[in-house]
């Protein structure tokens, strides 16, 4: 992390882009360094505690997919945090680059490191690729190279067609359960087996499945592309509606939308499961 042992106290803009790298991390942390009162932080005023507020509640929604990775590096040696090139040994900067990672085997994080830049260069491999957050399709062009627009509040990063990713729901709160926490606080014990799947039909490739630290809960994403999203889907061959780009439903089961099919396979009978997909207008 940053500290201010030898140098200038941290700037608010330092600490704006440091909160996004965090949250798209193993471990979300800020750091005071020797000054902490000179330093900028989540409370120097209102703007910034919600940027923290705000990409906080992403790093805990990734509760599913950090908890299996570490679980990967545990038994495997595989880390949270790769090169690109552990998942496209072909691609050249893969091998070179040092100012971008996968986080897992499907986040591309690209943070933003030269001071004042509200925008910049990604690598990526050949194919389609979606921002994590929401927007329009990418694709790189014959060197890989392709220019996004990184506002102060925002980090670029990007998952290829065919993904896959298992989130929280909204609203937890922590990862920890005290004797004493207070009733107000949501723990990822309270979300049960609850879940949100964020979906981006269409690749071919190691996104398209993941499998819950334990083993007890699965997903699968097949078939696309999937040119738009029709009103309605089918959940375990019933019509359910589609709306504001989401299916909610009580599972496990089959969702199909059109060509496109998702199974979320074991946990509990009455598990909600809301099946997402960001990038349709």
């Amino acid at each position: 992390g940053y500290q201010s042992g030898r140098t200038e106290p941290t700037s608010r803009e330092l600490w704006y882009r440091w909160v996004t790298l965090g949250a798209l991390s193993p471990v979300m942390r800020t750091h005071h360094g020797r000054s902490a009162r000179q330093n900028w932080n989540w409370e120097s005023d209102e703007a910034s505690t919600e940027h923290f507020r705000r990409w906080a509640a992403l790093h805990m929604r990734l509760f599913p997919y950090l908890y299996r990775l570490a679980e990967i590096a545990h038994d495997t040696g595989l880390p949270m945090m790769r090169p690109l090139a552990l998942r496209w040994p072909d691609f050249e900067p893969g091998w070179t680059a040092t100012d971008q990672f996968l986080l897992g085997d499907r986040i591309v994080v690209a943070p933003v490191v030269t001071q004042g830049a509200t925008s910049r260069a990604v690598r990526l491999p050949p194919g389609t690729y979606y921002p994590l957050l929401g927007g329009a399709a990418v694709s790189p062009g014959p060197d890989g190279a392709v220019t996004v627009t990184a506002p102060l509040e925002e980090i670029p990063a990007f998952v290829p067609a065919g993904t896959l990713l298992v989130l929280l729901p909204d609203g937890i709160d922590t990862a920890v359960a005290e004797p004493d926490t207070d009733e107000a606080v949501v723990t990822v014990a309270d979300a049960g087996d609850d879940r949100e799947l964020w979906l981006w039909p269409g690749g071919e490739g190691d996104s398209s499945d993941w499998t819950e630290a334990g083993g007890r809960l699965s997903y699968r994403l097949e078939g696309g592309p999937l040119e738009s999203l029709p009103p309605t889907a089918t959940w375990n061959g019933t019509p359910v509606p589609i709306a504001d780009r989401a299916v909610t439903v009580t599972g496990p089961g089959t969702l199909a939308v059109g060509p496109v099919t998702v199974t979320a396979t074991g946990g509990d009978p009455s598990r909600t499961l809301v099946f997402r997909f960001p990038s349709f207008p």
